[in-house]
């Protein structure tokens, strides 16, 4: 079920990088934007920056939750955030040529 759910997700993502014109008609709809410019300013740096093709999961991405949380509850404080990342199912899902770069 969870390998489904990621696949859908790199799905998604593949139909986001593929389909501009629907993805931007998508982002005026839910973020209330009519201004073209600011559409394609703000795709471009999702799809360039944000959104990674293959989006397995990565220990630096969650340093600054483990310090921020670290401060509240000194048990996190140098948690080792890789004993519970988990890359397998996009891993797969990128072996199984689902990903569209």
């Amino acid at each position: 079920m969870v390998q489904t759910y990621v696949d859908t997700l790199i799905e998604a993502n593949n139909r986001v990088r593929h389909d501009k014109p629907f993805t931007m008609q998508v982002m005026s709809k839910y973020l209330k934007i009519s201004d073209s410019r600011a559409l394609e300013v703000t795709y471009d740096y999702y799809i360039g920056e944000v959104y990674a093709p293959a989006p397995a999961p990565k220990a630096e991405q969650f340093q600054d939750a483990v310090r921020q949380l670290g401060r509240q509850n000194k048990a996190l404080a140098g948690f080792d955030v890789t004993t519970i990342l988990d890359p397998t199912l996009v891993e797969d899902a990128v072996k199984r040529g689902l990903v569209q770069n």
